[in-house]
């Protein structure tokens, strides 16, 4: 029964999808092997010309599952890496011990041909909603890589509890708005997320650019704030190796705002 369930699902996810759009199978699956279901399905239709004339079959990706502990007395927090059969066989029920709090997500760097370009794509996933909902950030960090002007965008995407499994949300950042930071070839969003009761919460950031001097490379670090905290203090940053995830190097006064989660890299060419 589980994986007729399971089989339903994204039958009738796919239809959704191709009715909204009218995606061929084929498109479709193409797309699927950059972004996830939830996100095709709120695509713009400029959004999906652009992907599909992306190399998506030479997509490089970093995916990796991440388990962490918080220590609810101190704030502090442990992560280790576990395997996708230790993802999703985690349960959602708190420790006995309820100083600790246990969360699961995963984290994917893709990096995909363009041409003579590259598209950097950036997504955090939890699998369970985050007690805490004030503004996370996410960000790039790059080295000899030159990024297309306002090319940087995001989205945070989720489904409220009770709403029909094909019907999601969705909050776009631009390269303009008062929720990014920009230095230099690097940049940050801060995403307030949303208050509602939610049973799905995907995070992203997007961009284009290209490699501009030899062995370029990018860094992604997505940091959830464990406290309510303003878009102003979410924003007190630099980007350097020095900081969390190897890019977000926040200020003493907001560091331990954040749980400080491991980031991820990728080598261009």
């Amino acid at each position: 029964m589980k994986y007729k369930l399971t089989f339903t699902f994204i039958i009738a996810l796919f239809i959704g999808i191709v009715s909204c759009h009218a995606l061929s199978e084929e498109d479709y699956n193409r797309l699927r092997l950059l972004y996830s279901d939830e996100y095709i399905s709120v695509m713009s239709e400029e959004q999906i010309n652009r992907a599909l004339a992306m190399d998506l079959e030479n997509s490089k990706q970093v995916k990796v599952y991440y388990k962490g502990i918080s220590n609810l007395n101190n704030g502090s927090y442990t992560w280790t890496e576990e395997t996708e059969e230790e993802y999703n066989q985690a349960s959602e029920i708190m420790p006995m011990d309820v100083t600790y709090e246990e969360n699961h997500k995963y984290i994917i760097l893709s990096v995909t041909p363009v041409g003579s370009n590259y598209d950097f794509y950036f997504i955090a996933h939890w699998k369970y909603m985050p007690a805490a909902r004030s503004y996370d950030v996410l960000a790039f960090r790059f080295y000899n890589v030159a990024l297309y002007t306002d090319s940087q965008t995001g989205t945070q995407l989720f489904r409220i509890e009770g709403d029909d499994i094909n019907h999601l949300s969705h909050v776009d950042y631009g390269p303009n708005g008062t929720n990014i930071k920009k230095y230099g070839q690097n940049f940050g969003i801060s995403m307030n997320l949303v208050n509602n009761d939610i049973n799905y919460l995907e995070l992203s950031i997007d961009c284009l650019g290209k490699p501009s001097s030899s062995n370029p490379q990018v860094w992604a670090s997505y940091q959830h704030a464990i406290t309510d905290i303003s878009l102003t203090q979410s924003q007190n940053y630099t980007i350097s190796a020095a900081g969390m995830g190897k890019v977000i190097n926040y200020d003493p006064s907001v560091v331990n705002y954040f749980n400080e989660m491991p980031g991820l890299t990728h080598k261009i060419a």
